[in-house]
């Protein structure tokens, strides 16, 4: 089948002058991601939160270009720039875009809790106690989860955001000792797997 350009969307069109800046950032990845060197965790989410960001931006441009464009779509379109500028960790301006409230008020939640002082203590939650069959002992159940990572542009990589499972209470630090050991571990397998799968392709 011949390929026609004029199938492409508009939005997903590219200048000359993108393209070229497309095939310099090409070739700085290949020279990069060469043997040994890979894009470390950090790395590779803001490098697709940018191609997602470029792609809704477009996607947006192209909208609102036009008459009479459908509601749903330019929600839609601001609806995905916005989860961009918060993977790039704008969460400010991604709260003002979403056409979303609930949505908005997530990302201010995560902007705030960025800012507080990783130091500063927990709420003042009380932890459950549980008896532990297997063990027959009482022990606590940890009030704290890390609810996703998220990349803060104050700590300059991903971090984990640790809410309080009672409360709501939200910051962006290193996880706590108990969190942190359940984290390794769950990366630990994940890589095991990952290479099992690989092996066996």
């Amino acid at each position: 089948m011949t390929f026609d350009p004029n199938k492409i969307p508009i939005w997903l069109r590219r200048t000359e002058a993108q393209q070229e800046k497309d095939r310099a950032l090409q070739a700085q990845l290949k020279q990069a991601m060469g043997p040994g060197i890979r894009p470390n965790p950090t790395e590779q989410h803001l490098l697709r939160a940018n191609a997602v960001r470029i792609s809704a931006e477009a996607h947006l441009r192209h909208l609102r270009a036009l008459t009479n464009p459908k509601p749903e779509h330019v929600a839609s379109a601001e609806a995905q720039l916005a989860e961009a500028l918060a993977m790039q960790g704008d969460y400010q301006a991604a709260a003002e875009l979403h056409p979303h409230p609930e949505h908005a008020t997530r990302f201010r939640a995560i902007a705030e809790a960025i800012e507080r002082d990783d130091n500063e203590p927990a709420c003042d939650c009380v932890m459950e106690k549980k008896h532990d069959e297997a063990q027959n002992r009482e022990i606590f159940l940890p009030n704290q989860i890390v609810s996703e990572m998220v990349f803060s542009p104050k700590h300059g990589k991903l971090m984990p955001l640790v809410k309080c499972v009672k409360c709501g209470d939200l910051n962006v630090k290193a996880a706590p000792p108990d969190l942190s050991t359940r984290l390794s571990r769950i990366a630990e397998e994940h890589r095991k797997a990952k290479g099992a799968r690989t092996s066996g392709a």
